[in-house]
């Protein structure tokens, strides 16, 4: 009954994977463990107790061929030569990927702080074009200021003047001489003294 379930065919071992992981033994496992291991599979995956199951048989079949690998020496030997340079080359590729994973991680670190000297750079460079802006709307606003301050005085100048012109005038005195002989004579020495505060006028 054994035999119909088996390979006809001469065996390939490639598609068994890992036999050891298959049979659920130990590297190190002796032949009755190999055949005990097999006897439990087989109660498990056997077809004629999972006639239901069309992966039985399948799984039957890689138990089979993995019990018989095991217990023959020369090719568990073999077998366990290439799954030895199999991990082998898994873990040199596995540093590879780590070396590799640490330059890319190098380089983006690179490049996150070149991004963050460029950041940082162009906020200095904002910050120092705010502020010279800023000190010339300053400048601009002061000297409109003073202008303005400027322009005010003057105004308050020439106020004042018209203030004071208008006072004058409206300070006018009118002298008319009686005796027109003695105008022309004291009519110099009044207009002298009258000057002192202003403007006269001497008819």
């Amino acid at each position: 009954a054994r035999q119909r379930y088996t390979s006809a065919m001469a065996p390939k071992d490639d598609d068994l994977g890992d036999v050891y992981e298959l049979l659920g033994i130990e590297e190190d496992a002796g032949d009755k463990e190999v055949q005990g291991a097999f006897r439990k599979g087989s109660l498990k995956w056997h077809p004629d107790k999972n006639p239901d199951n069309p992966e039985a048989a399948e799984k039957f079949d890689l138990l089979s061929r993995a019990k018989e690998l095991l217990l023959d020496p020369t090719r568990r030997a073999a077998y366990d030569n290439a799954r030895k340079a199999k991990r082998e080359l898994e873990e040199r590729f596995a540093q590879e990927d780590s070396k590799r994973r640490k330059f890319r991680e190098d380089l983006e670190s690179r490049e996150c702080r070149s991004e963050a000297v460029r950041a940082r750079a162009a906020e200095a460079a904002n910050a120092a074009e705010a502020k010279k802006r800023y000190a010339q709307m300053d400048f601009a606003a002061r000297i409109k200021a003073k202008e303005a301050e400027k322009a005010m005085r003057q105004a308050e100048v020439v106020a004042t003047a018209v203030r004071a012109r208008a006072d004058a005038e409206d300070a006018r005195v009118r002298v008319r001489w009686r005796e027109p002989g003695v105008a022309t004579s004291r009519a110099e020495s009044l207009k002298q003294r009258l000057a002192e505060f202003g403007f006269c006028r001497i008819s």
